[in-house]
């Protein structure tokens, strides 16, 4: 006779009958192999699919002897625990746990939903018999037929797994990478039974659950259209990250089909964008629809088979500290878009309504719905299902990057002149003129339309917008002293500044000098002269200031004209 109950289970009258003695020259005996496909989850998820364990057996002996159990009565009963350290289950057998039956040989299935069922009491999912971790537990009652010589016991290659458990993996101190393990007990009150070494398998392993990278944008608020347009692109760590249960995507408009295994669910993966310090003036509009990277279905006249569609916040106007805007992922079909590492890039439209706007809109990603409490709450274990975080999926994801990203940044239309020689020296001074040319032919209003360059006359030709701004002066001494700068007064449209060094606060030293001023059309002209000590030059030589490429358009200074890049933006470059 043989007997095993290979560890005292964790809750009360499962074991209480192990160990008695049958009448059976030899109880039943069954081996099971234990065995999982784990499944990559969301470090932050607080509902998340853990992989399936099954139970397959490997071995079955049959009863012998005297006193076999009567047909009806049971043949083999038995206590499973399924044990998750360090995790606290989300949900339970009335909430997306299943229970899932096969066989890998030519025979009936004789594991059923009649004979295999959750533990009763509050015991089928339970997180607090074990501090800190989850356990799972089932019954099995074979019940005995007449025929022998098995008795209705199960065959070798029958199996049982549980699926759909969900774990609150914000709580786990599994790290990144690691592995989340399930391992097994068993305990018989008739027949007997164990579990093949080893009795513990992987059923998860987590990653973070969003990438994202954003490439910041530039726009001039005199013009209508970015120089750079602003683009953040969010991306899945690891495949099948993205989930879609709810929303038909655009692509063929039919709602996505059930994926049981993963247990119940109320909502899909959704992207939530952050943005902050929108400046007034400036509406920043999101597309309705973000096309992916997933091949599309065939006879699909659609760009992609995957798409995040706009769920909420698609317009935000200045001036706003922080808004956000709410994306809803969807797929076709789970089977093409959990194959592929899906990617989205969202751009949105941008525009200015006032030519003074400067500023940087800044912007975050992270994926929602969100559990309660906020990321950083205290853990908990208390017996599922959760009744406050009842949405299934959700994440305690926090916002990235961290701090907010630069997104678009608004710069005023300008000219960097260069002047490559500015010196004050005894005997010789250095003066500038700058001129800022925004009034000229096309839109002064001095002069009659009969000579405008501008409509009616001309009625292709767009007027010149009239500008002011202020000029910053940085001079660089040529000793490789610390660099100054001085900002000249506010210089209208159709104006001309003059300033001498020896009256400014680089007087007396020999350098050169950038003059970078907040308008279009800016030029200038150095006079390098006899000094006299009431600040005023006796003419000696001069030259032209260089307009050279302002490095906050294109994010670094340009050291050519090249035909792949168009300064008109920031003045008339002279192909130096």
């Amino acid at each position: 006779m043989r007997i095993i109950c290979k560890q005292t289970l964790l809750w009360l009258g499962v074991c209480l009958l192990a160990g008695v003695v049958s009448g059976w020259a030899q109880q039943a005996v069954v081996l099971y192999q234990l065995s999982s496909v784990p499944t990559t989850v969301a470090s932050t998820g607080d509902s998340e699919v853990l992989g399936s364990v099954r139970f397959q057996v490997t071995n079955v002996s049959n009863p012998t002897g005297t006193g076999i159990p009567a047909p009806g009565t049971d043949v083999l009963a038995q206590g499973v625990q399924i044990v998750l350290n360090g995790i606290s289950c989300d949900n339970n057998f009335a909430s997306g746990v299943g229970l899932t039956f096969g066989t890998s040989a030519a025979t009936p299935v004789v594991f059923t939903s009649t004979n295999v069922t959750p533990a009763t009491g509050g015991y089928d999912v339970n997180n607090s018999i074990v501090p800190g971790s989850c356990v799972i537990g089932i019954n099995v009652n074979v019940v005995s037929s007449d025929a022998g010589p098995t008795y209705g016991l199960p065959n070798v290659g029958d199996w049982f797994q549980v699926d759909g458990v969900r774990a609150r993996m914000e709580f786990s101190p599994t790290a990144v990478g690691g592995s989340v393990n399930a391992s097994a007990l068993l305990s018989s009150s008739v027949g007997s039974g164990e579990i093949t070494a080893p009795n513990s398998v992987q059923v998860a392993s987590p990653f973070t659950v969003l990438a994202d990278s954003v490439a910041a944008g530039v726009y001039l608020n005199c013009l209508t259209g970015p120089t750079y347009p602003a683009t953040i692109t969010v991306q899945e760590p690891y495949q099948a990250d993205f989930v879609d249960y709810t929303i038909p995507d655009p692509s063929n408009a039919v709602a996505p089909v059930a994926r049981p295994l993963f247990g119940a669910t109320d909502s899909g993966t959704e992207i939530l964008l952050t943005i902050g310090n929108v400046p007034a003036g400036v509406t920043l509009t999101f597309p309705a629809v973000v096309p992916g990277n997933v091949a599309p279905p065939v006879g699909s006249e659609d760009t992609a088979g995957d798409h995040l569609v706009l769920a909420s916040g698609g317009t935000i106007t200045g001036p706003v500290t922080s808004a956000t805007v709410l994306y809803s992922y969807t797929c076709y079909s789970a089977l093409a878009c959990d194959t592929v590492y899906e990617t989205f890039s969202i751009t949105p439209g941008v525009a200015d309504t006032m030519e003074s706007t400067t500023g940087t809109v800044t912007i975050q990603a992270q994926v929602v719905p969100v559990s309660t409490p906020v990321p950083g709450g205290v853990p908990s274990f208390t017996t599922p299902p959760d009744s406050v975080n009842f949405i299934r999926p959700r994440w305690s994801d926090t916002p990235i990057p961290a701090p907010a990203a630069p997104f678009v940044t608004f710069a005023p239309c300008s000219t960097t002149l260069l002047f490559p020689w500015v010196v004050d020296i005894p005997g010789f001074d250095t003066g500038v003129i700058i001129n800022n040319t925004t009034q000229d032919y096309t839109n002064a209003a001095a002069l009659p339309a009969s000579v405008l360059i501008a409509p009616p006359n001309f009625p292709f030709v767009v007027p010149t917008t009239p500008e002011q701004g202020t000029c910053t002066l940085y001079y660089f001494p040529s000793n490789e002293a610390p660099a100054l700068y001085q900002t000249s007064p506010m210089i209208s449209t159709g104006e001309t500044w003059s300033w001498i060094q020896s009256s400014s606060p680089f007087a007396g030293l020999t350098g050169y000098m950038m003059a970078r001023c907040n308008f279009q059309y800016g030029h200038g002209y150095a006079a390098i002269g006899q000094g006299t000590s009431v600040g005023t030059l006796t003419f000696a030589e001069a030259y032209l200031g260089l307009v050279i490429p302002d490095p906050v358009i294109w994010g670094f200074r340009a050291d050519y004209d090249a035909a792949a890049l168009t300064f008109s933006p920031v003045g008339e470059s002279l192909n130096q």
